[in-house]
């Protein structure tokens, strides 16, 4: 909890920890910077050995990256700190979507790195190093900035003003309907349409990295030798767990139907379908089954992943179809190690579009359909740009046949799965899907498997930073636009066992939807009260356009079993929580203001993005 307890320790006693010190004697002074960094060591009986601290960074795309790009800074800048000072009591750091975006480049970008630190150096200006040395270099290297118009990109900028004055309450769902729109735009642009994972190559190359890394490659000081957790969710539709739609919870026109949904790898209107779907398990599969990539960072090549890859994957079978022929294959060499490329975890952890392989989008005519009518809703939005609605309109038919999933041959080398994975589902494109039998059999037997976005299954990190052993957890997350922390109270007892993405129930297609696993023992309801009673919030400086506050809270509790994430029950955690109170949730490309250094009250202008 270094980090929340680093700000109510200001708030409280003004960054000193003590006053038995000397001003002269260093090794004091050292030691009462290191306790007001680790202020919650101040606050408890030690044991002997001191528990893990883990960091959890909730998904959120783009806005989640634009907040942490901001709010890192800030607490740097607060406190005079250095990164390896700020971050030395956090053993494990857990990443989900957007979060893992600003993390894989703030630990392995040399560049990255010193980019956040002029921010902390000239926190007024840190809206416009975020702009001239992150995205804009990013929106060239993709080929947007020139050719989308100027108005386009004020739009971008601008969104919740504009759709804060045009949208009613229960009208906010649009937000993140547009803002899903903008980044998809970003892959439609030119000849070739691009896969997740060329999004991602290009985004990190703006961040300073050359594509070449690893999970074991070099990183920057602060992070050598802590553990990174990156989330994903593997797509294993046909069972009864979670996000199934034979699962008790299970609602909508989807879980109507008597049609069973499947993982699609290939499909189109003249050759036979290759799917797959799952069939057992020890525990109910789960229609997104949670999964991590994890490294000893710094470790460099060859080393062991320090935890299981998939807790609940053991006895778990995959029935693969194609046409007629079907063929079944266990999980039985689920493992990775440090040479799985960076790229490809970051991809795996992010990719938000890959759900759509559990749609039937298996005929060119209904993809037509269907981009015509999002054309249509599109162009009734008010409040979007009227060049932006007919350039994007032109896209939507060549975004849907894109392939947002990170494929993955899992009996494959650990360093070489997703790209042999990637290059199989390319040669399948390339030959129409036509397969011989040998290369049937050959696929499954090497265990081809979808993973997309782990926020299907943890949007939050929480459940992945918990299965590390950590006994306390600082989770960074959002607030949205209504006031709700709702990926947060996923991990809640009592919550149905999924959330559907579209909040009308006739369109909770499961498992097209967010798949949730309970990880504590207390409710909903009663961790809103504890919040309500134990959260102080700290206003932000007017000109932030994307953030209007930090709330921070601990709550005490207790874990629950949970199979899915390898959890045990009855373990004692604390929480600590940085919910960044979003002002809208469809910002997009949000400009971040870091703070001068100084005290925290009740109700004052902190910290920014």
């Amino acid at each position: 909890m270094v980090l929340a307890f680093l700000l109510l320790g200001l708030l409280l006693a003004g960054g000193s920890a003590g006053s038995a010190c000397h001003h002269e004697d260093h090794e004091c002074l050292q030691r009462e910077k290191d306790e007001a960094i680790l202020l919650q060591r101040l606050r408890r009986t030690m044991p002997t050995a001191p528990p893990t601290l883990a960091l959890a960074l909730e998904g959120g795309g783009f806005k989640q990256q634009a907040a942490l790009a901001g709010l890192f800074p800030a607490l740097l800048n607060a406190g005079h700190f250095t990164p390896e000072e700020l971050m030395s009591a956090v053993n494990v750091i857990a990443t989900s979507s957007g979060g893992a975006w600003f993390f894989s480049m703030f630990a392995y970008s040399e560049s990255y790195l010193k980019s956040t630190l002029r921010m902390v150096k000239s926190p007024n200006s840190a809206g416009k190093i975020y702009w001239s040395e992150w995205i804009e270099p990013f929106l060239t290297r993709l080929g947007i900035l020139g050719k989308v118009k100027n108005s386009t990109l004020h739009l971008y900028r601008n969104l919740s003003v504009n759709a804060g004055a045009n949208l009613s309450a229960g009208e906010s769902i649009a937000h993140d309907f547009l803002e899903i729109l903008f980044q998809l735009a970003f892959a439609t642009e030119g000849e070739e349409s691009k896969t997740w994972e060329d999004i991602i190559q290009v985004m990190l190359h703006a961040g300073g990295l050359t594509g070449q890394e690893t999970l074991g490659s070099n990183v920057n000081h602060w992070a050598k030798g802590k553990i990174w957790l990156a989330g994903t969710s593997i797509s294993t539709p046909g069972g009864k767990g979670p996000g199934s739609c034979h699962d008790p919870d299970a609602s909508g026109l989807m879980c109507a139907s008597p049609w069973t949904p499947k993982a699609l790898v290939y499909g189109n209107t003249t050759q036979d379908t290759l799917s797959y779907s799952g069939v057992a398990g020890a525990v109910p599969l789960a229609g997104w089954t949670p999964a991590r990539l994890s490294v000893v960072m710094g470790s460099g090549a060859d080393q062991e992943s320090p935890m299981k890859f998939c807790p609940s994957c053991d006895g778990v079978k995959l029935k693969y179809n194609l046409g007629e022929e079907e063929l079944d294959s266990a999980l039985e060499s689920l493992a990775f190690n440090s040479n799985v490329p960076l790229t490809s975890a970051v991809t795996a952890n992010s990719a938000f579009l890959g759900l759509l392989i559990v749609l039937p989008f298996f005929d060119a005519k209904f993809l037509k359909t269907a981009s015509d009518a999002l054309a249509g809703l599109l162009a009734k939005l008010p409040f979007v740009d009227t060049d932006f609605k007919q350039w994007f309109g032109s896209k939507l038919f060549k975004l849907l046949t894109c392939d947002w999933t990170e494929w993955c041959f899992m009996a494959a080398e650990p360093g070489h799965a997703f790209q042999k994975g990637m290059q199989v589902v390319q040669k399948m494109k390339d030959a129409n899907g036509k397969l011989s039998q040998q290369t049937f059999t050959n696929l499954v037997e090497r265990q081809l498997l979808g993973m997309v976005d782990s926020g299907l299954t943890d949007n939050t990190a929480i459940g992945h930073a918990v299965s590390s052993g950590a006994r306390e957890i600082f989770y960074m997350g959002q607030v949205m636009s209504n006031g709700e922390l709702e990926d947060f109270y996923r991990v809640f007892a009592g919550k149905k066992t999924d959330t559907p993405l579209i909040p009308l129930t006739a369109l909770d297609f499961c498992p097209f939807c967010k798949a949730n696993f309970q990880v504590f023992q207390q409710t909903e309801s009663e961790v809103k009260s504890k919040l309500q009673e134990v959260s102080q919030f700290f206003k932000i400086s007017p000109t932030s356009s994307a953030v209007t506050g930090i709330r921070v809270a601990t709550l005490n509790l207790t874990t629950s079993q949970c199979d899915y994430f390898g959890i045990e029950a009855d373990r004692a955690t604390r929480t600590a929580s940085i919910l960044q109170g979003l002002e809208v949730a469809g910002i997009l490309l949000g400009q971040c203001h870091g703070v001068e250094p100084s005290p925290l009250r009740e109700g004052e202008s902190v910290v920014g993005s």
